[in-house]
């Protein structure tokens, strides 16, 4: 699932979900991606299905009220956090993400930038049916 366009796009995408049969089912390995400006980032996390299903809540009524605020964040909430909310009553979304990767060596992106509201139906649609992306 692609954000944004260039110089600020982010890109989330799933590589793996935890089958039904084991106690964290349903939690996701997420892939990020992020280019803020002239800065770029890129880690992975693990985030609970619950969290997940918050997140899908938030966003659709956001997407469908422009209320409220939608938040992801991993199960290490320090590597990654993600949120979208108004940015005034137009339609504008604030973008919000933080990444943190540890490997080879500790580096840090955080940034934040602005859609349209319509940018967002692209998200509701990813939020609701997780899946491993291709």
């Amino acid at each position: 699932m692609k954000l944004g366009y260039p110089p600020n796009l982010i890109e989330l995408k799933i590589c793996e979900v935890v089958p039904p049969s084991l106690p964290t089912a349903g939690d996701v390995l997420l892939e990020v991606t992020a280019v803020i400006g002239a800065f770029s980032g890129v880690g992975s996390c693990w985030i609970n299905a619950k969290e997940m299903e918050s997140f899908s809540n938030a966003t659709h009524l956001l997407y469908s009220s422009l209320q409220g605020i939608a938040q992801l964040a991993s199960i290490s909430p320090e590597d990654f956090t993600f949120s979208l909310e108004p940015s005034d009553s137009s339609g504008s979304v604030l973008v919000k993400i933080k990444i943190v990767n540890y490997h080879p060596v500790l580096c840090s992106l955080s940034g934040e930038f602005i859609v349209e509201l319509q940018a967002l139906a692209q998200v509701v649609a990813w939020s609701k049916n997780p899946y491993l992306d291709p």
